[in-house]
């Protein structure tokens, strides 16, 4: 396994203290302009009409961060919230949403390895992982966009 690789999950909870630290009001909103702004073809074309009032659980299980996210067809908008009632989840460590993010590894792959978990109405999860795939770093722009190429190539997915 890539040490690297090893370092980060070990450290995954120091790298996202400072998330953790930052009001949830704020990680919320920062994630929900995120997602609007990556999405936003999506929405034009109502693939996101089936998250009407629906939630999803997003889970990274190894830096205790959790958002529920939901669609409103009528503002086309995504919505994030720190709490609520989940209908489906989607967890997995950071080094894996970072390989998913950066197209490193197909969510098939982790999902077979299980390191990509889907709960709930699985119907509900595994279509929203399919959209997830489709985001394209060049819409992330600088600094974002940049930051996570580094991370994927400084701590690239070990071979299963």
């Amino acid at each position: 396994m890539n040490l690297l690789f090893t370092a980060l999950e070990k450290h995954a909870a120091l790298l996202t203290k400072p998330v953790q630290l930052c009001p949830t009001a704020l990680q919320t909103h920062v994630l929900e302009k995120l997602l609007n702004h990556l999405l936003h073809s999506v929405v034009n074309e109502g693939e996101l009409d089936f998250l009407e009032d629906q939630w999803i659980e997003l889970k990274l299980l190894d830096c205790d961060l959790n958002y529920f996210l939901s669609y409103n067809p009528h503002a086309q908008r995504c919505i994030v919230q720190d709490k609520g009632k989940a209908d489906a989840s989607i967890s997995c460590k950071l080094t894996d949403a970072i390989a998913l993010i950066t197209q490193q590894v197909d969510p098939d792959t982790l999902f077979f390895q299980r390191r990509l978990l889907l709960e709930g109405n699985t119907a509900l999860s595994h279509g929203f992982k399919n959209i997830l795939d489709t985001i394209e770093l060049d819409k992330l722009g600088f600094p974002l966009g940049h930051i996570i190429q580094l991370l994927s190539t400084t701590f690239p997915q070990p071979q299963a």
